[in-house]
């Protein structure tokens, strides 16, 4: 048994294999591997699961793929990305 049957286990979700409809994940190989990743562990108990790549985080790995090729929209990024950790790291943001 894998840990999210565990889990389930644990909680007493009764039927959680008929249950589960679906995985959405960003596709990393450790969640949607075909070999040994979550969805080919869970599938093995629930071979009806079907999986999905995130919709946000494949648009947002297509919006870097396009920036690679333009400067300004790299410089953009990087201008963007600079002023959020000004902010974000700033003393009274931490307080």
């Amino acid at each position: 048994m894998h840990a999210v049957g565990n889990r389930f286990n644990y909680d007493n979700v009764v039927n959680w294999k008929d249950g589960l409809v679906g995985l959405g994940s960003d596709g990393v190989s450790v969640m949607m591997g075909r070999k040994n990743g979550l969805l080919k562990k869970i599938k093995d108990d629930a071979p009806h699961i079907t999986e999905m790549h995130c919709m946000a985080n494949r648009l947002e790995l297509a919006i870097l793929d396009a920036f690679k090729g333009e400067s300004i929209l790299t410089e953009l990024k990087d201008l963007l990305q600079g002023i959020y950790k000004h902010y974000h790291f700033s003393p009274k943001a931490s307080r």
